[in-house]
């Protein structure tokens, strides 16, 4: 599921995504798929870059904590960095810095 998760979030399947995160699967596999890093960063990276919903974006960094929101992509900016460059940062800039 690891790069499956990726996609869906690529593919702005946000209906998958909402059912993958409040499935039964074991919280530490969620999370290590959330942290999972490809060319695109993490899933936080990419469902700012993607315009995910606030609700999505505020669960996925409760799964994966600070450390998610930290991370940096392969030109060292984080995910706050692609939710400026796609004019969510009044929206989720909130979520981020907490």
């Amino acid at each position: 599921m690891i790069s499956g998760l990726h996609t869906l979030f690529i593919d702005k399947e946000w209906h998958e995504v909402r059912k993958y995160v409040s499935s039964d699967a074991a919280e530490e596999e969620k999370r290590s798929n959330t942290m999972y890093y490809n060319r695109y960063g993490t899933c936080l990276h990419v469902a700012c870059y993607r315009d995910a919903p606030d609700d999505i974006i505020k669960t996925i960094i409760d799964i994966g904590g600070k450390e998610l929101v930290m991370s940096i992509d392969k030109v060292n900016r984080t995910a706050l960095h692609s939710a400026c460059c796609n004019l969510l940062a009044f929206k989720i800039g909130r979520d981020l810095l907490n």
